[in-house]
Order: structure tokens, then C-alpha cells, then sequence
């Protein structure tokens, strides 16, 4: 009798730690990284050749060179910078410097808490967020998708178009000759161009953006901008623009 009481028990305690798991994932990270898909397939259809590199990987598991070139399974604090186009896939979270010079791909799992560096055609795709003293630095033409909060630095020099699933914080770096933000959150993030004169940004914020946030940026020179807000406490409807080549418009006032 004691035997089936105990076997039961441990019936019990196994079905416990299923349902368990159903709620809280015993690999979040793979679970993170399972919602970034439809969101690549998805940008890849609105933003013209977004992440096309990614999309050709999801299909068709083709990679420059056929591999990896550098693969951490697991959290990583080891630096890495690629001789030639390289593509980077890392299990957990990047805690360290990965330099991309010549181009390629960046997959990381988890969160970035260290600085990456890309030049040329890149991609760049983090299923986590971006903590504060994290850097993403892009000169070329990358696409950069994030699926939680961006605490960090973002440095465009070239034309890059961000996606970003959480609140846009930290600060922001656009480049020449356009910078497209496509925040899904708030925006709280603080602006500036890079190098005397800005050239073209594109920002639509699904959250809330205060008009303290909005006049600094509006009041930065660009050749053209045009930005889409859905929340503000700033009036509804067109804002008083400071030069030729701008649009602002806020949809609701909060």
C-alpha cells in the first residue's frame, strides 16, 4: 500500500511539473527565438528585402560558406571578428565583441549585453532585448530586428532599418543616407545624427511618445523626415513642422 501511495505521488508531482512547463518554458530561449520567425517572413514581405538572408536560411537552411562560423551554444563572453562575410549564431546571451566587417549574419537567442559591430550587407536578428552600455553599431545596409526593450546604444552610419518589439530607450544614432525605426512600444529614446547633418529618418511609434521626446528631435536638422505617432501627450492630429521635407502626425492625444 505504501509503494502506491508513493508511486502515485510521484504521478502527481510529474503531471505538476508538466503543466509547469507550459507555462514557464524550460528553454526560454528557444521559445523567444520561435516568435521571431513570423515576424522575419512578415518584414521581409512589408520592408521590400528585409532579412532576406534569414528568410533564405529559414527555407532552405543555406548559409554563406554553408556554416557557421562562429556557433556559441550557450551564453557567450568570447569575443569573435570574422576575416570574411560570416555568419554568427549564438544559443543564449552575448555578452561579448562580435565584429562583422565584411557582412553577414548575427542570430542571437537571448539578450545582448555586449557590443556588435557590422559593416556591408548585414542582418542582425535578437529574440531578447538590449540592456543598458550594450552597443549596436551598423555601417552598410542592415536590417536589425529585436524582440523585447532596446535599454542600449544604437550608432547608424549607413542606412539601416530597426524593428523593435518592445520600448525604444537608450540612445539613438542615425545615419547617411536613412535610418527607419519601427518601434511596436513606447519611444523614450533620446536623438542625434551622426556626423554635422542629418539625411532621412522614417519613425513610427505603435506606443506612446511625450512631446518632451518629440521637440529635441524635431528641432535636429535632416534633409527628410516623416514620423507616425500613436500616442502623445502632444495635440492630435499634423504637428508644426521647423522646415520643408517634414511630416509629423499624432494620432491620439493621452
Amino acid at each position: 500500500m505504501k509503494k502506491i501511495i508513493l508511486t502515485f505521488g510521484m504521478l502527481c508531482l510529474l503531471l505538476q511539473c508538466r503543466a509547469q512547463d507550459k507555462v514557464f518554458p524550460s528553454n526560454r530561449f528557444e521559445v523567444a527565438w520561435e516568435a521571431m520567425e513570423p515576424l522575419v517572413f512578415e518584414y521581409n514581405v512589408k520592408v521590400s528585402t528585409a532579412f532576406s538572408k534569414t528568410v533564405q536560411y529559414f527555407t532552405s537552411e543555406y548559409l554563406h560558406d554553408r556554416k557557421w562560423h562562429y556557433h556559441a551554444r550557450t551564453t557567450t563572453t568570447e569575443n569573435f571578428t570574422a576575416k570574411s562575410e560570416a555568419n554568427v549564431l549564438i544559443e543564449g546571451n552575448c555578452t561579448s565583441k562580435i565584429k562583422l566587417p565584411y557582412g553577414g549574419i548575427i542570430h542571437i537567442k537571448g539578450d545582448l549585453t555586449g557590443e556588435l559591430d557590422v559593416m556591408g550587407q548585414s542582418e542582425i536578428i535578437i529574440a531578447g532585448g538590449i540592456s543598458s552600455g550594450a552597443l549596436i553599431k551598423t555601417d552598410g545596409i542592415v536590417d536589425v530586428l529585436v524582440g523585447a526593450d532596446v535599454n542600449g546604444k544604437l550608432v547608424n552610419i549607413g542606412s539601416s532599418d530597426y524593428f523593435v518589439m518592445g520600448n525604444l530607450n537608450g540612445h539613438i544614432v542615425t545615419g547617411y543616407p536613412s535610418t527607419d525605426l519601427h518601434v511596436y512600444g513606447d519611444c523614450n529614446a533620446s536623438f542625434a545624427h551622426y556626423g554635422e547633418r542629418g539625411s532621412m529618418l522614417r519613425l513610427v511609434v505603435g506606443g506612446y511618445m511625450s512631446s518632451d521626446k518629440i521637440d529635441p528631435l524635431q528641432k535636429l536638422y535632416y534633409t527628410s523626415v516623416k514620423v507616425f505617432i500613436q500616442e502623445s501627450d502632444s495635440k492630435r492630429g499634423i504637428l508644426p513642422t521647423y522646415g520643408h521635407g517634414q511630416s509629423w502626425y499624432v494620432r491620439t492625444n493621452k
